[in-house]
């Protein structure tokens, strides 16, 4: 996914190839962080500092497509476009110089080396998989099973506790399990196949939100309450129903037919 969006975001075709090679980015950064561990040594801290540079170096463009974006449907809403009209100018000279310095990084030396040392990376633990070792069926439940714990503890410590800081251990928790159940989503949604990933794991992408799940790389990790207004308590209670289903899911596509 990666790899199949920078021509696009290059050209600059549309906004959506640099958003979606963000997405992509960004949950390559998480399978990291969650499931680096289940990696040869050493290879998740090689690669956990390109890939946030990589990030990093993105952010400015992709936050200026949105206030762009933004601006453009306030106008057609509104109806007012002059008096904003030197607002749009300046955003666009922001965005063109952001984009000088995104193109000089897609086209670095540095981002060559890392797509290419992460491909060669993986294919080479592809090639050298181990029978004795355990299946990604094994770690999508271990995984999904500590962080649904580790959300619920969250919770747990949280509850009655006010303040503009204490559901953030609560969000974080709850988004960690909707990032794992996106990571093998392939192992528990009948409706996907590893095909569904841009065609290999080596594009460093993770899989889009499937139906129903919120979308934690669009900001949407926590549900709404029938209030309107987002809750921990919620988004905790939906990352445990949801691994729940996926570890049943995995549980019965493992079993002999």
């Amino acid at each position: 996914m990666l790899e199949a969006n920078v021509d696009g975001a290059v050209r600059d075709l549309d906004t959506e190839f640099l958003h979606d090679l963000r997405i992509s980015v960004r949950r390559t950064r998480s399978g990291l962080t969650l499931a680096g561990d289940s990696l040869p040594a050493g290879l998740a801290a090689r690669f956990a500092g390109e890939f946030k540079w990589l990030g990093d170096l993105s952010t400015p463009v992709r936050d200026l497509d949105v206030y762009l974006l933004g601006l453009e449907a306030t106008i057609g809403e509104s109806g007012e476009g002059e008096p904003l009209q030197p607002f749009r100018r300046y955003l666009a000279r922001r965005r063109r110089a952001e984009r000088r310095r995104l193109l000089a990084g897609l086209r670095s030396r540095r981002f060559a080396t890392l797509t290419g040392d992460w491909r060669a990376a993986l294919l080479e633990i592809s090639d050298h998989s181990a029978v004795d070792q355990p299946t990604a069926a094994d770690l999508a439940t271990a995984r999904i099973t500590a962080a649904t714990e580790e959300s619920s503890s969250a919770l747990g410590d949280h509850l009655g506790v006010t303040g503009p800081k204490t559901c953030t251990p609560c969000a974080s928790a709850a988004s960690n399990c909707v990032y794992l159940m996106e990571y093998f989503a392939s192992l528990h949604d009948p409706e996907r196949t590893p095909q569904d990933n841009q065609g290999t794991e080596v594009a460093a992408g993770l899989p889009r939100a499937f139906p129903g799940q919120p979308d934690p790389a669009r900001g949407d990790y926590r549900p709404r309450r029938p209030d309107g207004r987002r809750a921990s308590s919620a988004g905790t209670d939906a990352a445990r129903d949801g691994s729940a289903g996926c570890r049943a899911r995995i549980a019965a596509a493992r079993r002999p037919r």
